[in-house]
């Protein structure tokens, strides 16, 4: 087991099929309208946090190895995500989804993992504002 002190990033990029959703994941939004998916309640202090990057938010909290690396963390970890471009509510109407949608936005000029950094910046802040994420212990 990866002690909480010591939790390095996991970013797990999945195509397997999607299992429910589990009932504990909550979506929420940033202030300024970032989605994301939580696995956790509020802390009463602030707790250790882990970013899993597979699709979109209810794929990435939902599939079995993202099941499994919970697990392994154990309780008292919060589990946040974003839905990844192309996945979940970043589809873009008319345009090739998923990995394809990858290909066609970076043959666009577009920088896709700038944009998913931004993102996952400004959920870790606003978890970290809100007093449910130790700042020191997020992976």
């Amino acid at each position: 087991m990866i002690p909480a002190a010591r939790i390095v990033l996991c970013s797990l990029f999945a195509l397997s099929a999607s299992a429910a959703p589990d009932p504990r994941l909550q979506i929420l939004r940033t202030p300024d309208g970032i989605r994301f998916g939580l696995i956790g309640a509020k802390p009463a202090s602030p707790a250790p946090t882990v970013f899993f990057l597979g699709g979109g938010v209810e794929e990435s909290l939902s599939e079995p190895q993202y099941i499994e690396a919970q697990n392994e963390f154990g309780p008292g970890v919060l589990h946040a995500t974003i839905d990844l471009p192309d996945h979940g509510n970043e589809r873009r109407d008319g345009k090739p989804a998923s990995i394809r949608g990858w290909r066609y936005r970076l043959d666009q000029g577009e920088d896709l993992i700038g944009g998913v950094i931004r993102r996952v910046t400004a959920v870790l802040d606003h978890l970290v504002r809100e007093g449910y994420t130790d700042p020191a212990k997020v992976g």
